[in-house]
């Protein structure tokens, strides 16, 4: 059912998600759900809901800016979201995603890993990456 919810999610903004992108998604998201009895990563515990309320959400930031090509920062993703959906959708761009919870960047670098999901995760504060200047306006856009 995930499939069906998050493909009719995504339809109603207008995307298209390729068959390989609506596995990777339903593949992140039982993962997701699996680890979110041991670490709270999202307050929703049901599929469907997960597909509507994280998944489509996070696809609707694609509405408002092509990401295609560009860089961009996922501040305080938590679970990942919104920038594990966007990468997904969009592999041509350069997704970073930032939380200050090293284990839940911990949870995303491995699922991506297992998923071949190209995503860069840092664990750390934004207030301090941004003082960086590695990090300093070196990206396209950030989402949150």
């Amino acid at each position: 059912m995930f499939k069906e919810t998050l493909e009719k999610g995504a339809a109603g903004l207008g995307i298209s998600l390729t068959e390989r992108a609506l596995e990777k998604m339903s593949s992140y998201c039982q993962a997701l759900l699996e680890k979110n009895r041991e670490l709270n990563l999202t307050a929703i515990r049901d599929e469907d809901e997960a597909a509507l309320l994280h998944f489509v959400d996070s696809l609707a930031i694609l509405g408002a800016y092509d990401i295609a090509g560009k860089s961009v920062i996922d501040v305080g993703t938590g679970g990942g979201f919104p920038g594990i959906p966007a990468a997904v959708a969009v592999p041509e761009a350069q997704v970073t995603v930032l939380d200050s919870t090293v284990k839940k960047i911990n949870f995303i670098r491995d699922a991506c890993g297992a998923l071949d999901i190209n995503v860069r995760t840092i664990a750390g504060r934004a207030e301090e990456l941004a003082l960086e200047p590695r990090h300093r306006e070196r990206y396209d856009a950030a989402v949150s």
